[in-house]
């Protein structure tokens, strides 16, 4: 699977401020590019995110049971 990364460009002062630079001018920015979350934060969300999901699916299928018993 691929990695998401985060893509930061830092402006050298040798563009032109707020626009960037020109396509094809090398040089003028830096591009640094990071993990957004660590694999351990992605893993806790992950099993986080399905006990959720579990929980959530179980009070659904009570609540249609609930509804239909007379």
């Amino acid at each position: 699977m691929a990695e998401r990364v985060r893509v930061r460009e830092i402006d050298n002062d040798e563009g032109s401020g707020c626009c960037g630079s020109p396509v094809g001018a090398p040089g003028l920015f830096t591009t640094w590019i990071s993990p957004i979350r660590s694999r351990g934060h992605r893993f806790r969300w992950s099993q986080w995110r399905r006990r959720h999901q579990a929980r959530a699916r179980n009070s659904h299928y009570r609540r249609r049971r609930a509804a239909v018993q007379p």
